[in-house]
């Protein structure tokens, strides 16, 4: 995959995964906000020369305390000055076709209240 050198390069040595990568798909993850916009920044800077681009209003992104009780926190983190969404809490972002979030109502359990 072209996007295998970025990725290996935002992992680094950690035995942790901090970048799930499928497709056209590319999840980043971090211990800190600091943190993550550096990796979405060396994730744009790497992809540039490829001719690839993130398109910061197709991202999303959601940012939680870390701390009991765990709450989702209002984060904003940025594309070349364009903002991601910040997913709050109960909303989901479309992650390779599973639903990703804090505290979401899955699709089907939705419907079925609906319907009943």
């Amino acid at each position: 995959m072209a996007i295998d050198p970025i990725v290996s390069a935002l992992q680094g040595q950690e035995s942790d995964h901090w970048v799930l990568a499928f497709a056209g798909d590319l999840c980043l993850l971090a211990d800190s906000a600091p943190a993550l916009q550096l990796k979405v920044d060396e994730a744009r800077a790497g992809l540039e020369p490829l001719g690839l681009k993130i398109n910061a209003s197709k991202c999303a992104s959601l940012h939680l305390s870390g701390r009991h009780p765990v709450v989702v926190r209002e984060s904003v983190f940025t594309i070349l000055g364009a903002p991601m969404k910040p997913l709050a809490e109960g909303e989901a972002a479309v992650f390779l076709g599973a639903q990703v979030g804090f505290h979401v109502i899955p699709i089907s359990l939705r419907s079925q209240t609906l319907l009943s």
